[in-house]
């Protein structure tokens, strides 16, 4: 089986010249199916995709073990996990899981270091809640 460790080392070798790129998700799935999944300050385009796949692809040898290969995008469901991730969507719907069960669905209004500021309506009132990355299972931004 293809080591994890070793796709990561390409891929972070590769994004060391693409700043704006970072890597969201990597997998090593049965029959040697590797999942890569990035994402951007800019957001992510195809010939991103295809830049990264070659790079993975170049340094692997078939000969020695099959493999299958997809490189994409996070995709709108694909749970936020790093802070660049919040800032790139400021403004967007967001629903937050925390750690305790609360649901809570609101708009980035503002992130910082420690916490993620959503606005949300309760009772056709807008109120502001802060919510530190510490108490957040999942975020995954929605659209309305």
């Amino acid at each position: 089986m293809i080591d994890k460790n070793f796709i990561i080392n390409i891929i972070d070798e590769f994004l060391l010249s693409r700043t704006d790129l970072f890597w969201v998700d990597v997998k090593i799935l049965p029959g040697n199916h590797i999942q890569v999944k990035i994402d951007g300050d800019k957001g992510v385009n195809v010939a991103d995709c295809v830049a990264l796949s070659r790079a993975i692809e170049g340094s692997l040898d078939r000969e020695k073990e099959d493999f299958e290969l997809e490189v994409g995008s996070g995709g709108i469901d694909t749970p936020l996990k790093y802070l660049r991730q919040y800032h790139n969507n400021t403004g967007r719907n967001l629903r937050v899981t925390t750690l305790e069960g609360e649901i809570i669905r609101g708009k980035i209004s503002g992130v910082d270091d420690h916490k993620v500021t959503v606005t949300l309506r309760v009772k056709k009132k807008v109120e502001t809640k802060e919510i530190p990355y510490t108490t957040i299972k999942e975020a995954i931004i929605t659209i309305e």
